[in-house]
């Protein structure tokens, strides 16, 4: 649907009408279909109606949700699992109620890689732990199959936006970011044996980038007033690299953490911990200065004027 050379508003349309000519041939398509679920739970469908509505919710779904109508993946999910396991229920001349519960957690938790939550949704559908081990083998070999015949597609998941775990998930961000900081500054950081008595929060501090892994360094600049990045977006300034070599993890304004969006603005005076490497790092000096924090000056001392101080009283 994003390929066709058409208005945005005709697209539902298009994919409505594609529904709805499907439905005429298959009405169990329509809506949630759990009515249907009961169904096949209660072994009331034919084996080749079974093997139908598995294709044609699957059609049925992608044209919905493709073409922007709001039909959800839990329930299409269910519904493929449920019927998926009463056809092989029906193929072997077994009950129909345990292979549709298995089918429905093996479908949903291989597509949406929720194996755990799959597992927990089984007990409460069924009231107990019966199905349990079952449920636990199905849903295994479905998510490793799935994560191994998934790499190469466009999207490896139901959710095309789903992140790997737990730390890669922006609305943890925020959570890292601090524990990482106040880590640093309690210097209790795993493996600080290896390196010495040095406080890793006063080096970065220092505007010394810390080296990480594969040439990579952990670095802290500061937007100067006159800096080219100050008052444009991240995505419309000399901040905006994509590449593996440049990365803002966070922005320090005055007592807040900002976690960085393509559509924020920077301020002069803005701190800046950035992911990058040494020469990536140089170029971009010009309009970010690494941070040098100085103590604060004693008041009984006199300034040589001609001391080379900038305004703000850093070095």
């Amino acid at each position: 649907f994003r390929r066709l050379p058409l208005p945005a508003h005709f697209k539902p349309a298009i994919g409505g009408l594609g529904v709805g000519l499907l439905a005429l041939q298959f009405p169990q398509i329509l809506g949630g279909g759990y009515g249907w679920i009961q169904e096949a739970i209660d072994g009331r469908l034919a084996a080749m109606i079974l093997l139908a509505l598995i294709f044609a919710k699957m059609i049925a779904f992608a044209m919905t949700v493709s073409s922007g109508g709001s039909g959800g993946v839990f329930a299409p999910s269910l519904f493929v699992g449920a019927m998926l396991g009463a056809f092989i229920a029906n193929i072997f001349s077994q009950p129909a109620a345990p292979f549709v519960i298995v089918g429905m957690a093996a479908v949903f938790g291989g597509a949406a890689r929720v194996p755990i939550a799959t597992l927990l949704m089984v007990t409460e559908m069924t009231g107990g732990y019966d199905l349990l081990v079952a449920a636990a083998l199905a849903v295994m070999l479905s998510y490793f199959l799935q994560t191994l015949l998934s790499p190469h597609l466009k999207y490896m998941s139901l959710y095309e936006s789903q992140v790997g775990g737990r730390a890669d998930s922006p609305a943890h961000h925020a959570e890292h970011l601090r524990i990482a900081m106040s880590l640093l500054g309690r210097e209790q950081v795993p493996g600080q044996a290896n390196i010495g008595h040095v406080d890793l929060s006063l080096l970065l501090k220092s505007g010394v980038p810390l080296d990480l892994p594969n040439g990579k360094q952990l670095v802290l600049g500061t937007l100067g007033p006159g800096s080219s990045g100050a008052g444009k977006a991240i995505a419309a300034g000399p901040l905006n690299r994509r590449s593996n070599n440049f990365a803002i993890m966070a922005i320090l304004r005055e007592d807040q953490l900002l976690l960085p969006k393509p559509e924020s603005v920077l301020c002069a005076g803005d701190k800046i911990i950035a992911l990058t490497d040494t020469q990536t790092w140089q170029t971009l000096s010009k309009c970010l200065n690494p941070t040098v924090f100085s103590p604060k000056p004693d008041p009984t001392r006199s300034i040589d004027p001609s001391s080379n101080l900038k305004s703000d009283g850093n070095p």
